[in-house]
C-alpha cells in the first residue's frame, strides 16, 4: 500500500469519525431541547393539528412549529437551514420531534383520564368546566362564575392562600386582546394573585403583546397544570 493510498484512507476514516461525532452532538442537543421545551411542544401539537369534518388531520401548522423549534432551539445555522431541512438529517430530525411529542401526549393520556378528552367535541361551557377540572385534579379548589355577568372570569381556582383567576375562550381561531383585558379586570375584581386566559387555538400577536404588558398568562389547556404548579412553587 503506497503512502498516498494510506493517506487517503486515514483522511476518510477521520472524516467519518468527525461526521459521527457531529451527529452524536446534534442528537444530544436535540434531546436536551425537546426535554426542556416538552410542554411547549405538547401545546403546539394539540393546538395546531386541526381535523376537518371528514376526520382528516392537517399537520402543516404542526410541522411548521417543529421547524421553528429546530431553527431556534437546537442551534441550526439559519443561513443553511433551508438546505439542511431537506437533507436526510433534517427530515429525520423533524420525525424525531414529532415522535417524541406524540409519545409524551400518549403518556399523559394514559396517566390522566382528563387528558384523553377530545376538547374539540366540547361546547364552550363544557370546555370551561374541563379546564377547571384539570386544576381540581391537582388539588385546587375551583369555583365557577355565572355564565353571564361573570366579571371577566370563568372560574376562580384556589390552593392555600393563592387565588388564580381564569378566563376561558373556546374559539376555533386565535383569541384577541379583549379576553386579556377582561382577565386583567377580573383579577382585581376577584382579588386574585394571578390571571390567565386559556384557549385551544392560541392568541393573536396583539393579545400576546398586551398580555405581557398586563402580566396576564396566555395558555393552552395542556399547559395549565404545569403553570399552576409553578405559581405555587414561586410563592
Amino acid at each position: 500500500m503506497t503512502v498516498a493510498i494510506l493517506t487517503i484512507l486515514i483522511f476518510i476514516v477521520l472524516m467519518i469519525a468527525q461526521r459521527t461525532k457531529r451527529k452524536k452532538a446534534f442528537e444530544q442537543r436535540l434531546q436536551a431541547a425537546m426535554e426542556q421545551h416538552k410542554r411547549a411542544l405538547i401545546s403546539y401539537y394539540l393546538q395546531t393539528r386541526q381535523t376537518d369534518q371528514f376526520g382528516n388531520v392537517d399537520h402543516k401548522k404542526w410541522v411548521k412549529k417543529i421547524e421553528i423549534f429546530l431553527a431556534n432551539q437546537v442551534g441550526i445555522d439559519a443561513k443553511n437551514y433551508s438546505y439542511w431541512r431537506n437533507t436526510k438529517s433534517g427530515v429525520d430530525a423533524v420525525n424525531k420531534v414529532h415522535t417524541y411529542t406524540v409519545l409524551q401526549v400518549e403518556s399523559e393520556q394514559a396517566s390522566n383520564p382528563l387528558a384523553r378528552v377530545d376538547t374539540q367535541e366540547l361546547t364552550p361551557v363544557e370546555y370551561e368546566r374541563y379546564c377547571g377540572e384539570l386544576l381540581r385534579h391537582e388539588g385546587w379548589t375551583v369555583n365557577y362564575t355565572p355564565v353571564t355577568a361573570d366579571g371577566g372570569a370563568d372560574f376562580i381556582a384556589e390552593k392555600g392562600d393563592f387565588r388564580l383567576v381564569a378566563q376561558v375562550k373556546r374559539y376555533s381561531k386565535p383569541v384577541g386582546n379583549k379576553a386579556v383585558q377582561e382577565a386583567n379586570s377580573a383579577v382585581r375584581l376577584y382579588r386574585g394573585n394571578a390571571a390567565c386566559v386559556i384557549a385551544p387555538r392560541g392568541f393573536t400577536a396583539q393579545a400576546q403583546r398586551e398580555a405581557q404588558t398586563l402580566s396576564v398568562e396566555l395558555l393552552h389547556h395542556s399547559e395549565l397544570t404545569v403553570y399552576a404548579v409553578g405559581l405555587i412553587e414561586d410563592t
